[in-house]
C-alpha cells in the first residue's frame, strides 16, 4: 500500500498524493508482488527495469531501486522505499541503435558485398581477355574503377553511421546539426540546416526527428544523385514541422515503386506519434520529405 508520495511521483504518474496514498502499489506496478517477494530476500533491488501504469492508462518503462526500510514479521510491518525513473527516452535511443545496426547489416549484405563479388568476376573475366580484346578490357577496367569508388563511398558512409549521435535533451538541435554537417562532408554535399530554437524539440519527439533526418539523408545518398540538401525544423507551441529537401534526380512520388526507398517506414514513424507525412517529388526536380507533428 502506498504511504508516501512526492512531487516527482506526481509528475511521472499524474496522481496527486491525495489520489494515490492508501492504494495498492499494483495500481502503478503490475509486478509489485514480485518486488515484494524479492525485497524480503535481497533487502535492496537496484536497476530493475519494468513497466508502470500512469493515471492516463499509459504504459511507460521505468528503472527502479527498491530498498527495505523496516521488516518486522512479528508485528506484520514491512516498509520499503521505491525510487523510479522514466527510461522511455533511453529505450528509444537503444531502439535507434538496434535499427541502425540492422540497416548497416542489410546495406553491407545487399549492397557492398554483392558489388564486390561482381567486381571480382569482372576482374577475372578481364584478365582472360587482355590479349584478345584489349579495348574491351580497358572499358571493363574503367567500370571496375568507377564501381570501386562507389563502394568506397558506401563503406565510408557505413563507418560514419557506426558513430552514435550523442545528445542531451537540451542540446539536441546542435547535435543534429553536427550530424547533418558530418554526413554531408562524407559525400561532398552542400548542406543547409535551419532550426528556430525559440521552442525546443520536445524530448519525446527527438528520436523520431533524428530517425526521419537520418533515413532521409540515407535515401538521398543511395538514390537521389544530389549534391545539395536543405533541412528545416520549425517548432511552435502547437506543432513541429520537419522538411528535408534535395536537388537530386527525383522520382514519381505517385508510383508505388517509391515505397522501396524506406518511405513507408518513415510514414509509419510519423503516424506512430500522431503526425502527417508527405513526399513531394517528380523526375528531375529533387525530393522534399515533410513531417508535421502536434506537440
Amino acid at each position: 500500500v502506498i504511504a508516501s508520495w512526492n512531487r516527482g511521483a506526481m509528475l511521472l504518474f499524474g496522481y496527486s498524493a491525495a489520489d494515490i496514498i492508501g492504494h495498492p502499489l499494483t495500481r502503478l506496478l503490475p509486478e509489485a508482488p514480485l518486488l515484494l517477494e524479492r525485497i524480503q530476500q535481497d533487502r535492496v533491488i537496484q536497476n530493475f527495469e519494468t513497466s508502470a501504469q500512469t493515471r492516463q492508462g499509459k504504459t511507460i518503462p521505468v528503472d527502479l531501486t527498491h530498498t527495505l526500510l523496516v521488516n518486522d514479521p512479528t508485528a506484520g510491518d514491512l516498509t520499503s522505499s521505491l525510487i523510479l525513473r522514466d527510461i522511455t527516452f533511453r529505450r528509444e535511443r537503444e531502439t535507434i541503435v538496434e535499427e541502425e545496426r540492422a540497416r548497416i547489416a542489410r546495406d553491407l549484405h545487399d549492397g557492398v558485398a554483392q558489388v564486390l563479388y561482381l567486381l571480382a568476376l569482372k576482374a577475372d573475366m578481364a584478365a582472360g581477355q587482355v590479349d584478345t580484346h584489349p579495348t574491351q578490357v580497358q572499358l571493363e577496367l574503367k567500370e571496375i574503377g568507377r564501381q570501386s569508388r562507389q563502394v568506397i563511398r558506401e563503406i565510408r558512409r557505413t563507418i560514419f553511421a557506426l558513430h552514435p549521435l550523442e545528445w542531451s535533451s537540451e542540446g539536441f538541435l546542435s547535435a543534429l546539426k553536427q550530424f547533418v554537417t558530418d554526413f554531408a562532408a562524407q559525400l561532398n554535399w552542400q548542406a543547409s540546416f535551419s532550426a528556430d530554437d525559440q521552442y525546443p524539440v520536445p524530448e519525446r519527439l527527438q528520436p523520431t526527428v533524428f530517425r526521419l533526418v537520418q533515413e532521409s539523408l540515407n535515401n538521398v545518398a543511395k538514390h537521389a544523385d544530389a549534391d545539395k540538401v536543405w533541412i528545416t525544423i520549425r517548432v511552435s507551441d502547437q506543432e513541429l514541422v520537419l522538411s528535408v529537401r534535395d536537388n537530386g534526380c527525383g522520382f514519381d512520388s505517385t508510383s508505388r515503386s517509391g515505397g522501396g526507398l524506406g518511405l513507408g517506414q518513415m510514414q509509419r514513424r510519423v503516424a506512430a506519434v500522431g503526425g502527417k507525412f508527405q513526399i513531394d517529388s517528380e523526375p528531375g526536380t529533387g525530393t522534399t520529405v515533410t513531417a508535421e507533428i502536434s506537440v
